[in-house]
């Protein structure tokens, strides 16, 4: 099954956030470098999410690291009210000794989540990406629409209905030019639909435009695009698969029963799971599987 050129990607700036902000597993970022890098897909990058990404990426990473450090501080809090309640001293010391090292660890989460967004760069800055504006024709009659509150560009703020124009009319400029198929990924469901693409852009798109709300239904369905993307991301969940099953197989937990010698309740490891069941269980003196 072949469906022509490789497909074009717009990725709008909410995506690219949500990537650094661990919204998707970090896969995603793996399997999109991927796929543009050995030509499976042509990134389009229009100049408006690029000035949008470099302006606000910063300050997103900041947001993303404190988000994390108060989600677990949250949850240590907690943890840390029952084991006081209940006097289990040594627990509390241990849960405070936790809390102060969260502290340390904050330049070492913000790095991860700054690695993130230099990938990122690294894909915008790619020589297989391309880049694209609108016309300054076109800008300006976008202008005079965006104040005279057309639909569905019309908000409050006119700046930022006019950057949503700016990038949804640049893609069609160039899918004029390109004649290809495109897929348009992005979660602003106010500007450009929920379910389905806003009707009032239906009118002014053909069917080579895809339109998805998330990165993971997108790249879902580029599995239909030719038997080399299909078979690359069967192999990437089948390397999931395997990856998970080896988290698996090297977590030590309290088993409900052993399969080998029967005891019940003690610690051990899951040898093999079945989706989300785990089948089979060996305690730590059975387990016949060394640690990876």
């Amino acid at each position: 099954m072949y469906r022509g050129p490789k497909p074009s990607v717009v990725i709008d700036t909410c995506i690219w956030i949500d990537l650094v902000k661990g919204k998707y597993e970090k896969r995603m970022l793996t399997i999109l470098e991927n796929l543009v890098m050995d030509y499976h897909i042509k990134l389009v990058v229009p100049t408006q999410i690029a000035h949008e990404w470099n302006r606000i990426k910063n300050e997103r990473i900041l947001v993303a690291t404190d988000h994390y450090l108060n989600a677990a501080k949250n949850t240590i809090n907690e943890a840390l009210k029952i084991a006081k309640s209940s006097k289990h001293t040594e627990i509390s010391a241990q849960l405070e000794l936790s809390m102060t090292l969260l502290k340390e660890l904050k330049p070492a989460i913000l790095q991860e989540y700054t690695d993130l967004s230099q990938r990122i760069d690294n894909l915008f800055n790619s020589k297989k990406t391309v880049h694209i504006n609108l016309s300054e024709a076109k800008k300006s009659s976008l202008i005079d629409d965006v104040l005279m509150n057309k639909e569905p560009f019309f908000k409050k703020d006119k700046k930022k209905s006019m950057g949503d124009a700016v990038i949804f009319f640049s893609i069609l400029e160039y899918m004029d030019d390109s004649n290809q198929e495109l897929y348009f990924i992005s979660s602003n469901t106010e500007d450009f639909g929920k379910d389905q693409l806003d009707i009032n852009l239906q009118e002014i798109v053909d069917d080579n435009f895809k339109y998805y709300r998330s990165l993971p239904a997108a790249i879902e369905s580029l599995e239909e695009w030719s038997e080399e993307v299909k078979a690359y991301l069967q192999s990437e969940e089948e390397a999931e698969q395997m990856r998970q099953e080896s988290d698996w197989r090297n977590a030590i937990l309290t088993i409900g029963n052993c399969d080998d010698c029967g005891a019940e309740n003690v610690p051990g490891r899951y040898a093999y799971i079945s989706g989300d069941l785990a089948v089979l269980a060996f305690c730590l003196n059975c387990n016949p599987f060394p640690l990876n």
